[in-house]
């Protein structure tokens, strides 16, 4: 059985991403996809959507700045 990871250190997500709004907007979204596919589950979805991230499973875009 695999064991669970409770914790995800917040500064793995910064060393992907400089501009912390943008990558937590990214985690928050796919933490909401998790959540409606399976409201059941046992494991934290903020959880799995970081890990996801850090592990580089998300696709995202990047915009370009205006101005």
């Amino acid at each position: 059985m695999q064991e669970r990871e409770y914790y995800v250190p917040v500064e793995d997500v910064w060393n992907i991403m400089d501009n912390k709004y943008k990558a937590l907007v990214i985690i928050e979204k796919e933490a909401r996809r998790i959540f409606h596919i399976n409201p059941q589950s046992d494991e934290n979805p903020v959880i799995l959507a970081m890990r996801r991230f850090i592990n580089g499973e998300l696709e995202y875009e990047e915009e370009e700045e205006k101005g």
